[in-house]
Parts: structure tokens; C-alpha cells; sequence
């Protein structure tokens, strides 16, 4: 797997194992924001990386919960940042506490956050394509 590219999905299981095959090139330490509409598939993304982390167990969107914790091969966070203001101050969330470097910190809605948009991260576009049912994803590291 490249450290940047771009795919084009055609349903959500293509997603989901993009997912799985991101998770090869993330290691324990590192942020990965998902960016896209809603609907668009990031959860499904979440997911996929996951799964190819080692955990089985259901992923969901935490947007009610903001956080939700998954084991794995690296301790993984998801965030959903979205029902949240940019000037919210997100280490009353404990954002200190679930950046570290056992862990893997994934981020819906990040990229609206100034106070972590500095941060060395992966980013995952996701963008509706032509279709209903395609998307256009892109990967990239951005240090």
C-alpha cells in the first residue's frame, strides 16, 4: 500500500477493506482525520482501519458519545468532533489523555479544529462520486 493515493469505491464493502488496507501503514502514535460529508463513508473507513487493526467487534459513529475506544494491535480512539464548536476547548475532552504513543487517534471532523489541524496526521478524503453508491477516497500523510 502506497503512503498517498486515491480510490475510487463502487460500494461500501470496497470501503471497508480500503479501510483495512490503510491500517497497514498506520502505526501506534499517529492521528488519522476523516474528511468528508455526511454519509459519505467515514465511519465505514473507522471501521475498515479496525478491522485491520485486529478488533472485531462492532464500530460505530460516537457522534452522541464524541469518543469511543476499541482494542486492537494499538488502542484505538474515534472521535466525532462534529456536534462540537471550534472554540470548544477539546482538552476538556481529554484530548491530552488519548494522544499518546500506544494509541491511535481517529478523528471525524478534525480538519475544523484549529487547535489539532498543526498536527503530523494522516488524512482520508472521502467525496461522493458520480454515483449513489461511489466515492472518490484519497490518503495522504501531512507532516
Amino acid at each position: 500500500m502506497n503512503l498517498c493515493g486515491e480510490f475510487t469505491s463502487s460500494n461500501p464493502e470496497d470501503t471497508l477493506s480500503l479501510g483495512n488496507n490503510i491500517a497497514s501503514l498506520l502505526e501506534a502514535g499517529d492521528i488519522v482525520f476523516l474528511i468528508g460529508d455526511l454519509g459519505s463513508g467515514k465511519t465505514l473507513i473507522a471501521r475498515g482501519i479496525a478491522r485491520g487493526l485486529g478488533y472485531d467487534g462492532p464500530v460505530t459513529s460516537p457522534s452522541f458519545t464524541l469518543v469511543k475506544t476499541y482494542p486492537g494491535k494499538h488502542t484505538i480512539h474515534h472521535c466525532d468532533l462534529y456536534r462540537l464548536q471550534p472554540e470548544d476547548d477539546l482538552y476538556e475532552l481529554g484530548l491530552e489523555d488519548i494522544i499518546g504513543e500506544n494509541t491511535l487517534v481517529i478523528f471525524e471532523w478534525g480538519e475544523d479544529f484549529p487547535v489539532i489541524s498543526y498536527i503530523p496526521r494522516w488524512e482520508i478524503r472521502i467525496k461522493f462520486a458520480e454515483s449513489a453508491d461511489r466515492r472518490t477516497i484519497e490518503w495522504k500523510k501531512v507532516e
